[in-house]
């Protein structure tokens, strides 16, 4: 069982440094739009607006 008076066994590791020419096109293709007729009702219960 973790206990937080435990020392930390490993030492944090550096996060990586992405490429830049790899970040702006993923940014370009989640910064778009929604699609109104995409918003459909999930389950009968649930429509996308709450899952995001």
């Amino acid at each position: 069982m973790l206990s937080w008076d435990d020392e930390p066994t490993s030492a944090p590791r550096a996060p990586q440094a992405a490429a830049a020419g790899d970040a702006a096109p993923a940014a370009a293709e989640v910064a778009k739009r929604v699609n109104a007729d995409d918003k459909r009702i999930i389950n009968g219960q649930t429509d996308v607006n709450q899952l995001v």
